[in-house]
């Protein structure tokens, strides 16, 4: 599960992709998710002042991928969720998809090796509440 994902890979795929995002290595995490059946892990970048920025990881060629951005000022609602061994962190934007508006859940592993990532988490639980 990435255990080598390096953040200054991630930076330089991010920076290329939107050069006017204010890059902060104190927002970076690893988020693993199931789509259509498969896991993916991406790297993400979430701020409440730069928005979020998600790219995938493709573990086999050590790359990132289908990246995208979500400026702050189309993000709504942010919250957690908290469980045992992962945080949920959910986006509501403004941002419509197929005629409805994008709300994203994103898997924050709590148990993830990377110091990095768990510093990180901590910090971002430390900012963004709970929802009731």
């Amino acid at each position: 599960m990435g255990l080598f994902i390096k953040r200054e890979k991630f930076k330089e795929y991010m920076l290329d992709d939107q050069p006017d995002i204010k890059y902060d290595e104190n927002t970076v995490l690893l988020s693993l998710n199931t789509v259509r059946g498969k896991a993916v892990t991406n790297c993400i970048h979430f701020s409440k002042e730069a928005g979020l920025y998600a790219a995938q990881y493709e573990s086999m060629w050590d790359i990132f991928g289908d990246g995208f951005y979500i400026p702050a000022a189309k993000i709504k609602k942010v919250y957690r969720k908290e469980q045992l061994l992962l945080t949920y962190l959910y986006i509501e934007t403004t941002q419509e998809v197929n005629g409805q508006l994008m709300k994203l859940k994103l898997n924050l592993p709590k148990l993830n090796r990377i110091p990095w990532h768990i510093k990180n988490l901590k910090r971002l639980q430390a900012q963004v509440p709970v929802a009731k």
